[in-house]
């Protein structure tokens, strides 16, 4: 009964083709060492009581794109073969949200995307990190403008009505090389904690000390212990890039803080402990 019901709605309805869709989609950059990590969220809606063949639509990725893959919260799509379109594989009958991945290769310091729009968007925006020299450009007028989100600062270019088949392109310049420099600035400063660390326990001495505290050498010592693996394990984190340089510089200035604090009670304790072991016995 269901079956014969949903035939026939789809009788009722008219065939369509692509020119009977609109969609709106957002592009989100994301950079890394040596491609773009780019995903692409489609919103496609069919003009109402029309029904547009599955292989109507195809959203294909720009050329150079690898790597290509749909995202799990997609339903009734599929990737071809060389993994460099979509399309789905169910008719569209109405509105539904397509979204997928792909790497993209940079060439220096820049990108260049360039494909053509299977349907007419009515609105479309380019998303990216707001980084300092970073300059993007389309080849349909576009409107800039920026947002904060937790702190960290996105640049959008919103652009609007473009034709079904227009040749849609996006220039990115000024990426940074490489972003090498905070992993560099890791290590020497997990460098410098270690020699600090190794200085402190040789002469007994840390900088700031000032009077001796009533604390437990060996909490303390654990305390050491697991804040330097809290270091080890986020500085795997931020070289495997699972975070933000931003997020990483925050959370690693603040256990670095923690670890400056434990090494004072250390030696402080340490120093107690000592002027107690000198002091004669009793008669």
């Amino acid at each position: 009964m269901i079956v014969w019901w949903m035939a026939a709605l789809l009788v009722a309805q008219e065939q369509g083709t692509a020119k009977n869709v609109h969609a709106d989609v957002a592009i989100i950059v994301e950079m890394a060492e040596t491609d773009l990590q780019i995903q692409e969220s489609w919103t496609l809606v069919p003009e109402p009581g029309k029904t547009i063949p599955a292989n109507a639509i195809k959203l294909r990725a720009p050329p150079g794109a690898r790597m290509l893959q749909i995202d799990k919260s997609t339903t009734g799509a599929v990737a071809n073969e060389a993994m460099s379109e979509v399309s789905l594989s169910e008719p569209l009958t109405e509105s539904k949200q397509v979204a997928f991945f792909y790497m993209f290769p940079k060439s220096g310091s820049g990108a260049h995307l360039s494909r053509l729009v299977p349907v007419e968007l009515q609105t479309g925006r380019v998303i990216a990190q707001d980084v300092p020299g970073l300059e993007i450009s389309t080849s349909i007028p576009s409107q800039k403008r920026t947002r904060d989100l937790n702190g960290v600062i996105y640049v959008i270019y919103d652009f609007t009505n473009v034709p079904a088949l227009t040749d849609l392109k996006i220039t990115m310049t000024g990426f940074p090389s490489k972003t090498v420099w905070p992993k560099r600035f890791a290590a020497i400063l997990a460098v410098l904690v270690f020699v600090w660390m190794i200085w402190a326990v040789k002469t007994k001495r840390a900088p700031g000390q000032i009077a001796a505290l009533n604390t437990s050498p060996v909490s303390a010592r654990a305390r050491r212990d697991q804040l330097v693996k809290a270091i080890e394990v986020l500085e795997r984190d931020f070289a495997a890039e699972k975070m933000k340089p931003k997020k990483y510089e925050r959370r690693h200035k603040e256990l670095m803080k923690e670890l400056a604090v434990v090494l004072h009670e250390l030696e402080l304790a340490e120093s107690a402990s000592s002027g107690r072991s000198s002091q004669p016995s009793g008669a």
